[in-house]
């Protein structure tokens, strides 16, 4: 093999595959979700997981991540805000709509009743976090966390069950998903 082909090979294998890494980590949060709730489908887990702003530990996480201004805390909401960019240049459809692709400016508050909401923010607007530099969103986090896990979960469904091809675009979607639920579970 000449050379240019090997340094191509290696190169190509030295790739962080974030769907491979996706997968593990939804399991264990699914598997963490179910054994916390102990309901038989999935859905209803993850229903009552975003309703649960006392004893849910990704709920706090999220919390303190969005009103923390350490490293840590920069860093997640850098991620939270390639993660929407992402679903953003790569839309994707709300399982059962037409017209509503998935992000937070299209964020699926409640699923049950099919509201949704932009929870961006201009910098004029009060009640706001900064996520990065000029970007902001809403500071209701019990919004931010039911709009994530629904993203998390819809995209999940995307990708588990064949409609999301593994493009380069997606997998940036996969990435930031992966990155901002491995913050998400750090206590887990």
């Amino acid at each position: 093999m000449p050379t240019t082909q090997t340094i191509s090979a290696w190169k190509q294998k030295s790739e962080i595959d974030y769907f491979s890494l996706f997968v593990p980590l939804w399991l264990a949060f699914d598997a963490w979700c179910k054994d916390k709730y102990g309901l038989p489908q999935q859905r209803h887990c993850l229903e009552a997981l975003k309703n649960d702003n006392l004893n849910n530990k990704t709920f706090q996480r999220l919390k303190t991540l969005l009103q923390g201004s350490d490293s840590i805390s920069e860093t997640f909401k850098s991620y939270l805000t390639q993660l929407n960019q992402s679903l953003e240049a790569a839309p994707i459809l709300y399982k059962g709509e037409s017209t509503k692709y998935i992000s937070l400016r299209n964020a699926l508050i409640d699923f049950n009743n099919k509201i949704y909401e932009d929870l961006f923010r201009t910098s004029g607007q009060h009640n706001k976090i900064e996520l990065t530099t000029g970007i902001f969103i809403t500071q209701e986090i019990e919004k931010i966390y039911k709009s994530y896990i629904e993203i998390l979960y819809q995209v999940r469904c995307f990708l588990f069950h064949g409609n999301l091809s593994p493009n380069s675009d997606n997998e940036r979607i996969i990435k930031y998903l992966y990155l901002t639920l491995k913050d998400l579970m750090f206590e887990i």
